[in-house]
């Protein structure tokens, strides 16, 4: 899922959406900081590299070199860094699940919703 999700974004994009800039030279800043310049852009593999300890998708946290992938924007900005959720999230954006069939329900016609009105109302009452 995560890979349908990231060959359908493109991370530039995914970025940009989240709020990051254009800085200079061919790199990125992140949100509320125009000019730190710290992320640079992996066009090759679709991800970046995130160079600030002041950006909460950094790259170097915990020692290991971790480029991003637009999955992880998705995740960390929609869903709290919920990957379980983000992965259902994203199964439903792309159509790639059961739930993407119900997740917009057909607009029902005004006879039917005059129907579970009443219905949910019960009999009509009879004032004293």
């Amino acid at each position: 899922m995560i890979d349908a999700y990231n060959a359908a974004h493109d991370v530039v994009d995914i970025i940009l959406r989240y709020g990051y800039t254009v800085g200079s030279n061919g790199r990125y800043s992140r949100p509320g900081e125009p000019s730190s310049n710290g992320v640079s852009i992996l066009k090759d593999k679709n991800k970046t590299y995130n160079h600030s300890s002041n950006d909460p998708l950094c790259s170097e946290l915990n020692g290991i070199p971790q480029p991003r992938s637009p999955f992880d924007y998705f995740c960390y900005f929609d869903h709290s860094g919920d990957y379980k959720t983000a992965t259902k999230a994203a199964a439903v954006e792309l159509g790639m699940s059961k739930s993407s069939a119900s997740a917009a329900p057909p607009p029902l016609d005004v006879a039917e919703l005059e129907r579970r009105y009443l219905a949910a109302a019960g009999p009509p009452r009879r004032e004293e």
